[in-house]
């Protein structure tokens, strides 16, 4: 069943129209691949979904409720991570709503316990990815939007976070879209490819 639709959307960035009368329907439960170069409006459109950026025309549909501001169920990871350089893994959980049971079994599942008092500047890349992630997690989302959160990683370090991460989404139910314009890193743990072209087209 769907749990997220876009109908007739339509988004101009300065000159460069990216959308027009774009439709797309997300299943409950899926994992969509955003695939395409830069510059044709993947990120835009998570951001469009994730309530941070207003299209021209059209309407986000989420849980049968219209999208007009940022809400709780969908978390955007950026590129970057956000994470606080101030905060250490632990209080990073704590900070967007965690629970300490909670925190304590995804410090478990994802084997972050032992670096729990550790700051972003003394964990490795891949442990940031899986804070950034488990971020999502305390902070209860349904749907997870990671804006190329990946791509710094190589192929091996990716996969083994995706190994780690899908069957969790899955056991939780979880929505996520992965805007990534390498289709090969990702291809096998998706459900759902989306392609994105120039100009970007109906689907």
């Amino acid at each position: 069943m769907e749990c997220l639709e876009i109908r007739d959307l339509d988004f101009q960035f300065g000159e460069k129209k990216l959308f027009a009368n774009y439709h797309l329907k997300i299943k409950r439960g899926h994992i969509t691949a955003f695939v395409g170069p830069s510059g044709v409006g993947k990120t835009s459109l998570g951001l469009i979904i994730a309530g941070h950026l207003r299209a021209q025309k059209g309407e986000i549909i989420w849980e049968n409720k219209l999208i007009e501001k940022p809400l709780r169920d969908i978390f955007f990871i950026h590129q970057e991570d956000d994470l606080f350089p101030w905060l250490n893994v632990y209080q990073q959980l704590k900070f967007v709503g965690g629970v300490d049971q909670k925190i304590e079994e995804l410090l478990k599942h994802f084997k972050l316990s032992a670096f729990k008092d550790f700051y972003p500047n003394q964990l490795s890349n891949g442990m940031k990815k899986r804070l950034a992630i488990m971020r999502a997690e305390c902070a209860g989302a349904k749907l997870i939007i990671l804006d190329e959160s990946l791509s710094s990683l190589d192929k091996n370090l990716l996969h083994e976070i995706l190994k780690e991460m899908v069957p969790y989404w899955k056991n939780h139910h979880k929505t996520v879209i992965l805007i990534t314009h390498q289709l090969e890193d990702v291809k096998e743990f998706v459900d759902t490819i989306v392609r994105f072209h120039e100009p970007v087209k109906h689907f």
